[in-house]
């Protein structure tokens, strides 16, 4: 019974010690030993991080078009990308499509008389013409614009010559060997080589080609580039 009671006390005392030692030990964690001084303490300040300005993404305002390729120009004044026509057409699609924001509708024009098959692609009444026989040597892709602006970005030559503007100003600017004019059922049509990239103007030089435009009583109704001026001469 002796080692009972023993027993007994030295759970009795251990007991005591395990209580005051888990006494002790939360009083520490908590801060509320005898000896501590609670101390307000505040949460670290973390500054938000200042987001990164978006650089400005500039609309395209005109597209020019010249012998050799088109131009974009941005709504500040400044000069976006340059397309030569003897460039990859899907590059220039993709350069058209971002300008004007809109998908093109693309056609597979089949042979008819005296008009290779082609492939059209068109956003209204700007069109890319590829895949064609009669495009001048060494280019791949031609730009037809039937309109002064599509999706509000505006189409003209160099010189700023646009469709449904006077033709006057553009047929007094070039040498009388770089026009052609005819009267048809009433109706004065003119044809201006504009800005001739290969050949020669005079006499009948099938190698002739650059940017053209076209004219109705007076006002441009066409701009196209390139062309090969004498294209069909033997059609």
């Amino acid at each position: 019974m002796k080692n009972i009671r023993r027993f007994d006390g030295s759970v009795r005392s251990l007991a005591r010690v395990g209580v005051a030692a888990a006494l002790v030990s939360v009083l520490a964690l908590t801060g509320c030993t005898p000896d501590a001084v609670p101390v307000a303490t505040s949460a670290p300040t973390v500054e938000a991080a200042s987001p990164t300005p978006e650089p400005a993404v500039l609309a395209v305002a005109t597209v020019i078009i010249e012998g050799d390729a088109f131009s974009l120009v941005l709504d500040d004044g400044s000069a976006g990308e340059r397309v030569l026509f003897s460039s990859s057409p899907d590059a220039a699609t993709a350069s058209l499509t971002a300008a004007l924001g809109a998908e093109p509708l693309v056609t597979e024009i089949a042979e008819e008389s005296c008009e290779p098959a082609h492939t059209l692609t068109k956003w209204g009444a700007v069109s890319l013409v590829s895949n064609y026989a009669w495009l001048p040597a060494g280019q791949l892709f031609q730009i037809v614009v039937d309109a002064e602006t599509v999706n509000g970005v505006a189409f003209e030559t160099n010189g700023g010559y646009r469709v449904g503007g006077s033709s006057a100003a553009l047929v007094a600017s070039v040498p009388g060997d770089q026009l052609e004019s005819l009267t048809f059922e009433g109706s004065t049509y003119e044809y201006v080589k504009l800005e001739i990239e290969g050949g020669s103007a005079t006499g009948d030089d099938l190698d002739l080609w650059g940017s053209f435009v076209s004219a109705k009583d007076g006002t441009i109704n066409r701009i196209v580039s390139p062309l090969s001026y004498l294209f069909g001469a033997n059609c």
